[in-house]
């Protein structure tokens, strides 16, 4: 996916980047500038000494939480890919994210609609024009092979097992099942 993006960006003229690390107290820890392939891999390096973890081996029960990316299920789920990282196949991932503003305020129809499938399910959905929105495609393929490869059970405030209870989206009372997570109350 990486070498796809770094085409995509030679493609359309990107020529220069700067980018910046910051270590966890937000202080500049690295300036990155110049070939955005180079630059980028050089800030990752850093980044991956700064914040890299080596794991020995894979866990059959993974605990994760999105704090503080977690105000939507969007967003949360960058913590759930870093637990499908370091987690068994077949293996149980627990979930924590209040997403107190429910599943996504611009894609979360989509992703209540069809919840997350494993990538070829979802390529048949956009080759048939089901679904157009090809960022939410990705998300939902992305996430769907993470909860084809381990149970998923999400721990949350703004998602649960109930039914809807007023206007999308200003609801927060959303399906966790459908969408392929079990569910815990938060």
């Amino acid at each position: 996916m990486r070498r796809e993006i770094e085409e995509v960006a030679l493609r359309a003229g990107l020529k220069f980047i700067v980018n910046v690390v910051q270590d966890k107290t937000g202080r500049l820890a690295g300036v990155f500038a110049g070939d955005p392939i180079k630059a980028h891999r050089q800030g990752c390096e850093l980044a991956q000494r700064i914040y890299g973890v080596n794991i020995k081996a894979r866990a059959d029960i993974v605990i994760t939480e999105a704090f503080p990316a977690e105000l939507e299920l969007w967003q949360a789920t960058k913590a759930l890919q870093a637990a499908d990282m370091v987690v068994n196949p077949g293996g149980v991932i627990i979930f924590l994210a209040a997403c107190p503003e429910g599943i996504s305020q611009s894609h979360g129809q989509l992703i209540l609609k069809y919840g997350f499938r494993p990538l070829a399910e979802v390529e048949k959905l956009v080759a048939r024009k089901e679904i157009t929105d090809l960022n939410a495609a990705s998300y939902l393929a992305r996430v769907g092979n993470i909860v084809s490869r381990a149970r998923v059970i999400l721990v949350s405030r703004g998602i649960n097992t109930g039914r809807s209870t007023g206007p999308w989206p200003g609801n927060r009372c959303y399906t966790a099942g459908r969408l392929g997570y079990g569910y815990k109350a938060g």
